[in-house]
């Protein structure tokens, strides 16, 4: 190694390259392989100092390091100088030499479980690992832990004589060892082979039955046993009944043998004391099947339950008119004696309901008894700015099903709604449909009227009338000239006039025609969308009152058939009694409804005309 010479003292740092060849054994084996590495490394710093310039080559000296199993080996040169220092000459490892007869264990196996050692290097204390195999239990020769009966099994037992693990074993039950002893057959004995178990004293007897068949005549009247025991059951045949059995008292019967005559006898058991229970729906039906009951014995009466519209079962009683239930169905009748269970019914009842429905004041909640009308309170609701209609099930609904006072006869729980219909605000001005009476087919007149007239220029409204009874076929004017109508199409009127005349009375005359097919009732007529100016274009807003036209297919007193009841009547009805040539409408004419036309008609249609108080049927 070679320096150039420092030009002043000081601390420097050198560096050396080093080109390394490593020898290495690959995955613990013992084949050699090599990889060179070549790295600059820092071998400094060093201080030169005035009169000393440093050593400019160094001086080594070499130490040889030998390789190990697992280490490679290689040669050490150290600066004597400055302490540098770098190997070579590396060595490869030698690897493990495993010594096949210097073997060692670490973890002794037992009888279960395995042990651990291995095989030791010959040149280092390293160990090749290997796993020693269960030593495997030694079983003793036994012992009898259970011992086996001739009809259950026993149990023996082995333990280990290392680790006194234990083992068992079934042993198999040992089976009877019957001894036989012969039985001789009699009269009352029945012949066969009684067999004894000489370990455990288990018998069980084998009978003869071929000599038992030889023996039999005939099976006594009445019997009903089960296996025959003795010969006596089938020997014995019947004598006589010395005493009969009756209520509660036993018989006696005697049999006699056939072979020794021997006799025996036999208790006939007394016949219970019984009573009937009988049920009686009690108004409704369903009711149970009678039972019969046995003296001193509990009677578990019928589940069965009967059944009465609007009614709720409560149980049974003995006393038809009771009210309280004695008994229940599946429960306990003790009693020695006969009865007839009468069905306790308690009647239905619902709660009538009573809601407002926006208003206050509603009547308390009623109650209503099945089968009963209920009698609806008579309280009336109120609200502000509404009119009360009376009561519906319905909220939304517009039109009562009920008044105050009224009856409610479903079998149902309900809640009545107060019905109402708001009131029209009030105005000076009102405006009237007439009303009017008339028959399938007829025609008929209405007037619209008007009152409180401010001094209208203008009208505008809709005529809306029932359809399915009436059609508008005409119009007239009245106080109010030139009317447009829309007939049989917008069926809107129109009138106008600027002079601003304060009209008031009957202002238009409407003509409808009744269908022919119109059912019986009112066929209501109003106007909708009214509408009327004032001379300074102000709107005058009216009550309005609604009519309509009654239809009917008689009306009383109307004998021309006009559909009015007036003079004309009259002197038509006169004409007829008369015997002039006139048509008259006869059912309209019998005004007192004694089912013929005469001069009492005439008088009732006469003092009716006259104001009087007078009804025409």
């Amino acid at each position: 190694m070679h320096f150039d010479w420092i030009a002043s003292p000081g601390n420097y740092d050198f560096y050396i390259k080093v080109q390394v060849k490593n020898y290495y054994c690959a995955d613990n084996s013992n084949t050699l392989q090599s990889k060179t590495i070549e790295k600059t490394v820092l071998n400094g710093p060093i201080t030169f100092t005035n009169g000393n310039s440093g050593h400019t080559t160094h001086s080594y000296t070499s130490q040889v390091v030998k390789p190990t199993c697992t280490e490679e080996g290689y040669t050490l040169y150290t600066c004597s100088e400055c302490g540098a220092s770098y190997k070579d000459n590396y060595v490869a490892a030698n690897g493990h030499s495993w010594n096949d007869r210097d073997y060692v264990i670490t973890v002794e196996p037992t009888c279960e479980t395995p042990g651990e050692g291995g095989y030791r290097c010959f040149w280092c204390d390293a160990i090749l690992p290997v796993t020693l195999a269960s030593k495997g239990h030694s079983w003793n020769s036994g012992t009898v832990t259970t011992a086996a009966t001739c009809e259950k099994s026993g149990v023996k037992t082995y333990t280990c004589t290392v680790c006194k693990t234990t083992k068992t074993e079934t042993i198999a039950a040992l089976g009877h060892s019957y001894k036989e002893t012969k039985i001789t057959g009699s009269c009352t004995q029945r012949p066969g082979t009684k067999y004894d178990c000489t370990r455990c004293g288990n018998s069980y007897t084998a009978w003869d039955e071929a000599s038992w068949s030889s023996w039999s005549t005939e099976k006594p009247s009445g019997y009903t046993g089960g296996d025959i025991e003795s010969a006596t059951q089938y020997r014995y045949r019947d004598k006589d009944t010395t005493t009969s059995s009756s209520a509660s008292i036993e018989g006696v019967k005697t049999y006699t043998c056939t072979a020794c005559k021997q006799t025996r006898t036999e208790v006939i058991p007394a016949l219970p004391i019984t009573y009937t229970v009988s049920y009686d729906a009690n108004g409704g039906s369903g009711a149970p099947a009678s039972q019969t009951k046995t003296k001193d014995v509990a009677l578990t009466l019928s589940s069965t339950k009967p059944t009465r519209t609007g009614y709720t079962f409560l149980g049974w009683a003995a006393s038809k008119t009771a009210t309280s239930a004695q008994y229940q169905p599946g429960g306990s009748y003790t009693a020695n004696a006969a009865v007839t269970l009468y069905a306790v019914w308690k009647v239905n009842t619902y709660t009538v309901s009573y809601d407002a429905n926006g208003g206050t004041g509603a009547p308390a909640a009623q109650s209503k008894t099945h089968g009963t009308a209920l009698t609806l309170s008579s309280t009336k609701p109120t609200r502000t700015g509404y009119t009360f209609l009376g009561w519906a099930a319905s909220k939304t609904a517009t039109s009562a099903q009920y008044q105050p006072g009224g009856s409610y006869t479903a079998n149902a729980p309900v809640t009545l709604y107060a019905v109402w219909k708001e009131n029209a605000p009030t105005y000076a001005t009102t405006l009237t449909v007439s009303s009017a009476t008339a028959s399938q087919g007829k025609e008929v007149s209405l007037n619209i009227s008007l009152a409180g007239n401010p001094g209208i220029i203008g009208i505008n409204f809709q005529i809306t009338y029932d359809k399915t009874r009436l059609k508008l076929i005409g119009y007239t004017d009245g106080a109010m000239k030139d009317w447009s109508v829309g007939i049989g199409e917008s069926e809107k009127a129109i009138w106008i006039d600027e002079a601003a005349d304060v009209i008031n009375g009957n202002i238009l005359t409407l003509k409808f025609q009744v269908l022919d097919n119109a059912p019986d009732g009112l066929a209501e007529v109003t106007v909708t969308g009214f509408k009327a100016a004032a001379l300074d274009e102000s709107a005058v807003n009216a009550n309005i009152v609604a009519g309509g036209v009654t239809v009917t297919s008689r009306i009383p007193g109307d004998v021309n058939d006009d559909g009015e009841v007036d003079i004309f009547d009259c002197v038509r009805l006169k004409k007829y009694l008369a015997g002039f040539n006139v048509t008259i409408n006869a059912s309209n004419a019998d005004v007192n409804g004694d089912g013929e036309v005469d001069i009492f008609d005439c008088v009732r249609l006469k003092k009716y005309l006259a104001g009087m108080s007078v009804e025409l049927k």
